[in-house]
């Protein structure tokens, strides 16, 4: 009940300050001025990512030797498409630890879980150095570097030393065999873990092609490695379990990162449009599916 609060209070803090240096009418005359064909583009290409997130879950688990139907698989990332609205910082992935079945192992699971996410880490870092150097950026270039080095070295450390001591608390050793597990997939497994580099790749570019389409069709004048440089740390941030869906976070991730290369307000605007695309579109669309498997199973 206190974080639910504290969360709010930070959601409300965080649109306060914004609220400070955007007019929010600015706002929505540009939604009223955009091209609303190339914005319409933008949220259709979303229906494509449960079909990437479907694949690249199936051979997630196949590195993890974890045998299931597809339908298994589909409905377990609809179920987690469901909750994306309310689960601060990506967390709704774990729903799918509950959802598998009985018969599997939920550290197991969980340790696929955060496979998935070294995999989208490595692809978002490697974007926002490549863009990062097109632009000439050597603060995003550095910080793209020494998040890539770090992730390295505990993938390595976790995947490739073998630590064998335990700790009196349990929740410790099961996090400690759920780093260690996840990361030796990376070494043991690579075959099938490279296509979930793959599906990872693909994913994260549409996600990075449909801001560039926002920011077109708002009327901003940056180019596609503006984008790519800068996104992926957003991303990041949002990743801080802040608040639910990454709400505030995101926003003013946008509104700072973007700052030299596009006006506030229309920064605001992108990020009001992935919001859309990351929680909204993706809770409705997990939502109706499960409603719709319900039925199908009542029959």
């Amino acid at each position: 009940m206190i974080r639910k609060i504290l969360s709010l209070f930070f959601i409300a803090f965080i649109f306060f300050l914004i609220s400070k240096i955007v007019n929010f009418r600015e706002i929505i005359n540009l939604f009223n001025k955009s091209n609303y064909l190339i914005l319409l583009l933008g949220f259709i290409l979303t229906l494509i990512w449960p079909i990437l997130a479907s694949f690249r879950w199936s051979f997630t688990l196949k590195s993890f030797e974890i045998k299931t139907s597809y339908l298994n698989i589909l409905n377990s990332v609809m179920i987690s498409f469901s909750t994306t609205l309310f689960a601060p910082a990506k967390a709704g992935d774990f729903v799918k630890m509950f959802v598998m079945g009985k018969e599997f192992k939920k550290i197991d699971l969980a340790s696929a879980v955060i496979s998935e996410r070294i995999a989208d880490l490595y692809v978002l870092f490697i974007f926002s150095l490549i863009g990062s150097v097109y632009i000439q950026n050597k603060i995003f270039i550095f910080t793209s570097s020494i998040l890539i080095f770090l992730l390295t070295t505990t993938v390595f450390i976790f995947g490739r030393i073998d630590i064998k001591f335990k700790f009196n608390i349990n929740i410790i050793n099961k996090l400690l065999y759920v780093a260690m597990t996840s990361s030796s997939r990376w070494f043991s497994s690579f075959t099938d873990m490279k296509y979930v580099i793959l599906f990872s790749f693909i994913n994260w570019l549409l996600a990075i092609t449909q801001i560039y389409i926002f920011f077109q069709a708002f009327g901003a004048e940056l180019n596609y490695f503006h984008v790519l440089a800068i996104f992926p740390l957003t991303v990041l941030l949002t990743l801080i379990p802040i608040t639910p869906g990454g709400i505030g976070v995101r926003e003013a991730s946008f509104a700072f990162l973007f700052y030299s290369y596009a006006d506030t307000s229309i920064n605001i605007a992108v990020s009001l449009c992935y919001f859309i695309c990351a929680s909204c579109i993706t809770t409705i669309i997990g939502a109706m599916f499960n409603m719709l498997n319900s039925f199908s199973r009542k029959e």
